[in-house]
Order: structure tokens, then C-alpha cells, then sequence
């Protein structure tokens, strides 16, 4: 698809631009309202190389457009020497990295933000009853952004106004990582999330609405912007979410939701049971149940392989968040989230694989199992932080 279009920067911990890093290959996985990830292979004796040692980072540019399409801190470093049969011996070096919005997966929510994770013995937990907007934006000031804790503070986070948007949500957090806290709200009420440096040396976190681009940008064959696609089904793993509060034995709260469209598409029922005895809130009993059928319901995926053109450019046209059409033949489209992309640059092509999907979309070469178990661990946690 041509060549490099991909200008990459190194920053030093104080978000200050130190020069471009020629590159050899680059690899970066956006993903929509989470944390990504890149890497990036030079020569193993390039000065650049200097620049991206321990508390450095990068930001990628599109040279296209000019903007900054993903930045975030480098966590890893191998320098490999690889001795070959014949000739002098080839040394390179790989960093790799997280994107910017993995600073959120290093806070927890405190029940109390204003008081020292030893000091959490007045709150049971944050608890938040209106736009997702203003609960988003709370959740991150009071715990990594300039209304928190001076320890806590995550360098250069900055917080935009806030416009009130989203449905109202109500949320009870306790203990739980500021990302899935963030990304709760957010699904529930509509919006997206993402932090990206931009010119600036810091970190905005930025709340937008989903752009629906279903009817501009849309990807076929008979187009000529796709090459290839696969596309998956996966049934449900619950249908119906049965949530127990406070109590014990009969003096339990119970509260059920039902996800009666996937049991009449798939034709089954399958229960699932919750403990949440940290609260008997009806409110928050019924939004549990409802996280749980949309984490553990039918889901769809579709990743491509589209050929840009002059109408349908990743970064120009479509971005993480966007909802867009494919045609997977027959004249059958599917209309649905751009969850994540894939961008890869070397010298001689540069290619980008975005996948489409449901709330739980991930790659069709992940395995099941994976996934169950992520779903187990992230349930064993939460009883874990319950009171």
C-alpha cells in the first residue's frame, strides 16, 4: 500500500519531544476505550536508540493528515545479535510499548480519593448517580488526574470540559482498576475514551461520542477498498444474569436480568449466578446483571483487510470509535464499532487491519479459553475487593 507514511517520535518522561526515531519496522494495536500497544526495530548500534531507554516513549504521526494517531511510554528493550554463516554479525534493537491510555490501568478507584489507601475506613465505596461524562471525568481526576492524591498524580494528565454527555449511570466502585471503572461508565452511557499527546506536553483525556460513519464509510469488494475479511459468530455464554445482594440464606436481595433477544436468536437460556454482598441497592444489583449480559453475550467480530483510498483512510476518515459498514457478500452489511486497528510500517508497504465488532469483539485466532479464563479472573478480582 506504499510506502512509510508513519513518522515516529521519541519523548523523555517529561513528555518533551527529543527527535524522530528512523525505524525499521513499526507494529501498533489501537484499541478503542483500553490500552494499546507498539513496537519498534532499528539498527542495534543507532544513536536514536539512546533515545528510548527507561521513562521515554514515543508518539506516532501520520504523516498524511499530521496528526498524532497514538503516544504512550516504552516498557521494554532487547538488544539481539543474531551471528549468521557468513558476514559480520547482525545486532538490532526492539522497544516496545504501551499506548498512553494505559496509565488509567495503573490507578485503582478508592472508596475515598481524598484519603491514603491505609487510611480507606469511612467509605465502603465511590458510588456516582449521573452523566457518564461527569463520572468518567471524576473517576480519573480523583485518582490519577490533578484532583488526586500528589503520589497518584500521573504526570501531565490533563482533564478537558466537561459537557455533560452520555446517559445517566450509576456505578459503585471499589478497589476496581480506573480503566474498567472508566470503560463501565462509558459503554453505559454511549461515549468512548482515549489519551493521545497531541502537540502539547501532556496527556489529555479525552471523552467523545462515537461518530456513526455507516453511511460514508463503507468497505466492499465491489468497491475495491477490501481485500479480505473474516467474520464470526459467538453465541452466548449467558442470557440470563441472577445477582444476590446483602444478606445470607433467605435474607438475600435477588435481582435478574434477562437477555430475552439473544435466547429467542440462539434458542437457549443459560444462568448465571453474581454475589454482590457489598450492596442490597437495587440500582446497582440491576446495572451488575446488565455488565454481565453484555460481557458474556452473543458478540460479533470482523476483521479486514481494507485498501485505502481516497475516500476511506484510516486516521482521515474512520478512527477508533467510529461505527462503519462492511459488505460480506450478497449485498448483507454489517454495521457496527472500528474496536481496534492494526497498523504496521516497514520501508517497502504499510498495512492496516482494523476489527469491527460488539462491546466484547476481540481477534477470531484468540483462543475461547483465553477469554474465559480473562472473564474468570476479572470476577475472582472483584470478590476480591468486596467488603
Amino acid at each position: 500500500m506504499g510506502a512509510v507514511s508513519y513518522t515516529v517520535f521519541a519523548r523523555n518522561s517529561l513528555l518533551k519531544r527529543k527527535g524522530t526515531i528512523p525505524y525499521t519496522t513499526l507494529d501498533a494495536n489501537l484499541v478503542f476505550c483500553g490500552a494499546g500497544s507498539w513496537s519498534l526495530t532499528l539498527p542495534g548500534r543507532s544513536e536514536k536508540g539512546a533515545l528510548l531507554g527507561p521513562g521515554s516513549g514515543i508518539l506516532i504521526r501520520d504523516d498524511l493528515t499530521g496528526g498524532i494517531i497514538a503516544s504512550g511510554p516504552a516498557r521494554r528493550r532487547l538488544f539481539t545479535v543474531a551471528e549468521p554463516d557468513r558476514g559480520p554479525a547482525r545486532e538490532t534493537l526492539t522497544v516496545s510499548g504501551v499506548t498512553d491510555d494505559w496509565w488509567l490501568y495503573t490507578r485503582a478507584v478508592y472508596p475515598d480519593p481524598a484519603a491514603a489507601s491505609t487510611a480507606q475506613t469511612t467509605t465502603a465505596a465511590y458510588t456516582a448517580n449521573t452523566n457518564a461524562e461527569t463520572i468518567m471525568r471524576n473517576l480519573v481526576n480523583l485518582n490519577a488526574g490533578p484532583g488526586a492524591l500528589t503520589a497518584r498524580k500521573v504526570f501531565g494528565l490533563v482533564l478537558e470540559t466537561n459537557l455533560s454527555r452520555g446517559a445517566t449511570v450509576k456505578t459503585s466502585n471499589r478497589f476496581d482498576r480506573l480503566a474498567d471503572a472508566v470503560t463501565a461508565a462509558a459503554t453505559a452511557g454511549g461515549l468512548g475514551w482515549n489519551i493521545t499527546q497531541q502537540a502539547a506536553e501532556e496527556l489529555p483525556f479525552h471523552i467523545f461520542e462515537p461518530d456513526d460513519k455507516s453511511g460514508s464509510v463503507r468497505f466492499s469488494r465491489k468497491i475495491g477498498n477490501l481485500r479480505s475479511f473474516n467474520y464470526e459468530l459467538l453465541g452466548p455464554e449467558a442470557t440470563v444474569a441472577i445477582v444476590a445482594g446483602q444478606g445470607t440464606g433467605t435474607a438475600r436481595t435477588f435481582r435478574e436480568a434477562v437477555n430475552t433477544a439473544a435466547e429467542s436468536e440462539w434458542a437457549c437460556r443459560i444462568e448465571d449466578f453474581g454475589d454482590r454482598r457489598d450492596t442490597n441497592d437495587t440500582g446497582t444489583l440491576d446495572q451488575a446483571g446488565g455488565n454481565t449480559l453484555a460481557e458474556r453475550g452473543p458478540t460479533s467480530s470482523l476483521s479486514m483487510s481494507p485498501i485505502d483510498t481516497p475516500k476511506c483512510r484510516f486516521a482521515q476518515h474512520y478512527y477508533l470509535g467510529d461505527i462503519v459498514s462492511v459488505d460480506i457478500g450478497d449485498d448483507e452489511w454489517i454495521t457496527d464499532v472500528v474496536r481496534q486497528v492494526k497498523v504496521s510500517a516497514n520501508a517497502d508497504r504499510t498495512t492496516v487491519a482494523p476489527l469491527i465488532g460488539s462491546d466484547s469483539a476481540t481477534p477470531s485466532n484468540q483462543p475461547q479459553h483465553y477469554k474465559t479464563l480473562a472473564a474468570a479472573l476479572r470476577r475472582i478480582a472483584g470478590l476480591e475487593r468486596r467488603v
